[in-house]
């Protein structure tokens, strides 16, 4: 009886850290935000990445692989802050800043990277809808 009683236990003990295990590796994936490179600063040190859910990123390269192109995929590993910014065996550490607009739908690049400012009575137009 002693000795099936200790496969019992050591059954479960097994059991209980591969439960543990399968769910630190799904905390991980939650934490990592995967994007596309859509932009690079003249200087190469600065990318513009936008995550699958829309949202825009300045990442600035602090060390590391500093070879992206513009279309690479890749993974962020923190959403802002100091991280990691990867892709199969390319690893950079960076610093991730959200940035405050979206991508406009005519696709014009330059009005987000471009800050802009309003002259006092100066005239604002606003396109109207199609319905």
């Amino acid at each position: 009886m002693r000795h099936n009683s200790s496969h019992i236990a050591a059954i479960v003990l097994l059991a209980v850290f591969a439960y543990w295990n399968l769910t630190q590796s799904a905390q991980a994936d939650e934490e990592r935000w995967w994007g596309e490179i859509t932009d690079i600063g003249s200087e190469g040190d600065i990318y513009t990445v936008q995550i699958k859910d829309g949202r825009l990123f300045n990442v600035v390269w602090k060390n590391g692989y500093s070879d992206w192109d513009v279309g690479d995929t890749v993974i962020l590993s923190v959403d802002p802050g100091f991280g990691f910014m990867v892709y199969r065996t390319r690893h950079t550490q960076v610093w991730v800043e959200e940035t405050v607009e979206a991508v406009p739908d005519n696709g014009d690049r330059a009005s987000i990277l471009v800050p802009r400012t309003l002259t006092p009575g100066a005239s604002i137009s606003v396109p109207q809808l199609n319905r």
